[in-house]
């Protein structure tokens, strides 16, 4: 649950600010509260509602299937068809965030463009490749990525706190603490 968490909502991960930083605004601190507010939407709104479904459901059954099952139950058949567009739409958005997020460090990195796009040509071959090697395998590469990703990522967060501090002091959280 927790790894399959940090898909969904990327707290911890360092990925989302990428997203953020695109935003124009006038409060980088208010850009970060609105991504808190994503990982409190989709934790406590979207996960919560969708555990207490498969609650509520009671029946057997694993991953996605489940959450089919579970849906189908309270809502018909309509109830997977509602699933099946959400894992579609969850899916293709995670493809393109994703691409986004590698092709954008990567650029960031080596300082230039050209690997961007040498990037994204490998990127969708690793794609069709995981969709051929099976799902476990991808999920158990998936985590172990994400795991180092985020790690690598927390190093940099509590290196940089009295940053955070001083932001988020000019919107009045004075309460901040290491």
């Amino acid at each position: 649950g927790v790894a399959k968490g940090a898909y969904s909502h990327e707290a911890g991960g360092g990925t989302a600010p990428l997203s953020h930083a695109q935003a124009k605004t006038k409060s980088p601190a208010g850009e970060g509260l609105l991504g808190l507010f994503e990982v409190f939407f989709d934790t406590i709104v979207i996960c919560t509602l969708t555990a207490f479904v498969i609650l509520l459901y009671g029946g057997d059954g694993v991953g996605m299937a489940l959450v089919s099952d579970a849906f189908a139950y309270f809502c018909g058949d309509a109830g997977r068809y509602i699933v099946a567009v959400a894992i579609v739409f969850f899916a293709f958005s995670t493809l393109i965030c994703w691409g986004f997020y590698g092709k954008t460090c990567l650029e960031y990195l080596c300082k230039s463009r050209r690997v961007g796009g040498v990037y994204l040509a490998a990127y969708c071959a690793f794609v069709v490749v995981g969709a051929l090697v099976g799902e476990a395998r991808v999920w158990m590469l998936t985590d172990f990525g994400v795991a180092v990703m985020t790690a690598v990522n927390l190093v940099a967060v509590v290196a940089l706190w009295r940053d955070v501090k001083a932001e988020t002091e000019l919107l009045g959280f004075t309460k901040i603490r290491r």
